[in-house]
């Protein structure tokens, strides 16, 4: 997100959603008595976009994205069951980078997994949502966790695939778009924002400007996916990864083997993070067709671990990304891939060395 206006957009934006906090010195499950709520609010006359929003703030519309998440995974694992029928905080972890619309992602899921009794008499549930620093928090940026990323990422703009691609495909679709939108686009990641600009006016039924068809939207998003799908996979799908998702992929792994070894049993892990930690990790499993696209917002892609009724201590485990269930290629296309004999060794290749990342 750029702070200026999209392409001078004279759009209106709604953010009536807001979010509160109440100081709080004690770690308890549930607090009796919330003496004062302090509600955090953006000041219209003073933000750069019309309206009361900042920029990459959650919308209404984003928030109740993540209810209908929640509620669709409230149908898998409360109603199945799996989890308890109320929130129970030994069941559940909750991890974020502290950015607000990630923050409040988390919140609107949790919404629809366990959906508020507001009338109901009794102490209210502190659910804890676990946050780094964001200055050093892999999941805000790649580079704060393996600062090879931009050292990769600075040497696949010298390749000649990628100068190739930026000469004939990219470079003339930027000038184009330039002259429409009256500015100067001058490098590839010029699609990032361009992208962010169309995808949040459609999304939120505000128009583009006239001379932007679908066709030519669709062109901008996909040079988007094109470069992104090459800096997680320069200078091959397994270092790009390592760098770019590799942190990610460690706490997958070590979450899973955790649980099988009986050291941590919570039941639910939530990652609240962006389109660009699930895009990598569709690359890491060789996703391609799904990678294809640039992830819709809202998207969730989910891991879930069984156990054999009849072989007790073997493991597999489900990849689902949007509700769909996906056929792994490296488990020869199995919809269910054994954890110890594949999908953990398989997951283990990608967890970087401090070596890997810092020298």
């Amino acid at each position: 997100w750029s702070p200026k206006p999209c392409f001078g957009s004279t759009a209106t934006w709604n953010c009536s959603l807001s979010a509160s906090s109440s100081p709080i010195f004690s770690r308890s499950e549930t607090l009796v008595h919330v003496p004062n709520m302090f509600r955090h609010y953006y000041l219209s006359t003073d933000e750069p976009l019309l309206g009361d929003c900042f920029t990459g703030q959650l919308t209404p519309a984003g928030f109740q994205q993540e209810v209908q998440n929640g509620m669709f995974l409230r149908l898998a694992y409360v109603d199945n069951p799996f989890l308890s029928t109320t929130f129970n905080s030994s069941e559940i972890y909750i991890r974020s980078d502290d950015v607000p619309r990630t923050i409040q992602s988390a919140e609107g899921l949790f919404y629809g997994l366990y959906p508020p009794d507001f009338c109901a008499q009794q102490p209210v549930d502190v659910v804890d949502i676990h946050m780094l620093d964001i200055n050093s928090d892999y999941l805000s940026s790649r580079e704060n966790g393996c600062p090879k990323f931009s050292v990769f990422i600075n040497e696949s703009h010298y390749s000649k695939r990628f100068q190739d691609h930026y000469v004939n495909t990219m470079k003339p679709l930027l000038e184009e778009l330039g002259k429409i939108l009256n500015t100067t686009f001058t490098s590839a990641d010029d699609f990032d924002r361009i992208s962010d600009c169309f995808h949040v006016h459609l999304c939120h039924r505000f128009p583009l400007p006239p001379q932007i068809n679908d066709s030519l939207a669709q062109r901008a998003e996909d040079e988007l996916t094109w470069l992104f799908n090459y800096y997680y996979t320069f200078p091959s799908r397994e270092n790009g990864s390592k760098a770019a998702i590799g942190n990610v992929a460690r706490d997958i792994h070590n979450r899973i083997s955790d649980f099988i070894s009986g050291e941590n049993e919570t039941k639910f892990i939530l990652y609240s993070g962006h389109d660009t930690t699930i895009l990598p990790l569709l690359n890491l499993l060789e996703l391609n067709n799904a990678s294809s696209v640039w992830p819709p917002y809202a998207s969730r892609l989910t891991f879930e671990l069984y156990e054999e009724v009849d072989s007790p201590g073997s493991h597999h485990v489900r990849v689902l990304y949007n509700g769909n269930v996906m056929s792994l290629p490296f488990c020869d296309d199995s919809i269910t891939c054994p954890w110890e004999a594949t999908f953990g060794p398989y997951l283990a290749k990608f967890i970087p060395t401090r070596d890997f990342c810092f020298n």
